[in-house]
């Protein structure tokens, strides 16, 4: 993606002269733009008219895209702003932005080229079956971490408990990449649904 690559410059009077762009400690990759974010001015759009939102979800992931969505529809359905900035800021993102909707650019170029999140991925919820979710792993889970589940219009919360594998045997902690694993789940949690880890609770994964 062109925020990942480095320019120079050319003048239009010197064709084939390449003038370097000054660079920051983050390099020179002068297309790395800080992410759009409409939820500080979303009640002036709704006031102006507006009644469909799009959200950028174009090389992301489901996961990124449940958790945007679900930050605007809970201030939608009448959250707090800050609950809703907070499961934004719960996803990977760089430094928020309002770009050109208050009339002025505002911090929208030259972003850090990584990225932040508060949250660690723990994976998908591929099945249910009576009061027990299969999860595929995508971060370490150990037993007795706190973990949230990201279900539409709300974040349930509960201890990892009574980890096993698909067979039965019980395990400590989830940890091979893509491998599959259950545990018991609050009701609410579903197929579909996505887990993570905030590393406040101190027994988060990796990035």
């Amino acid at each position: 993606q062109s925020c990942r690559w480095k320019f120079a410059l050319t003048e239009e009077k010197r064709p084939g002269e390449y003038f370097p762009i000054e660079e920051d400690p983050d390099g020179d990759t002068i297309l790395s733009s800080y992410d759009l974010c409409a939820l500080p001015v979303l009640d002036e759009l709704i006031e102006a008219g507006v009644t469909s939102l799009k959200i950028e979800g174009r090389m992301k992931t489901p996961y990124y895209v449940a958790g945007a969505v679900n930050a605007y529809r809970m201030y939608l359905d009448g959250g707090s702003r800050e609950d809703s900035m907070r499961e934004l800021c719960s996803i990977s993102h760089r430094p928020y932005s309002t770009g050109f909707y208050l009339g002025e650019i505002k911090n929208s170029v030259h972003a850090p080229a990584y990225y932040f999140k508060d949250c660690d991925y723990l994976g998908p919820v591929i099945a249910r079956k009576g009061d027990r979710a299969t999860v595929m792993v995508k971060n370490k889970l150990s037993e007795g971490t706190q973990v949230e589940a990201l279900t539409p219009g709300k974040i349930l919360c509960f201890a990892a408990q009574d980890l096993r594998t698909p067979d039965g045997e019980s395990i400590a902690e989830a940890r091979v990449p893509d491998s599959l694993f259950t545990l018991p789940v609050p009701g609410g949690v579903e197929a579909g649904c996505f887990l993570r880890l905030r590393p406040a609770y101190g027994a988060a994964g990796g990035s």
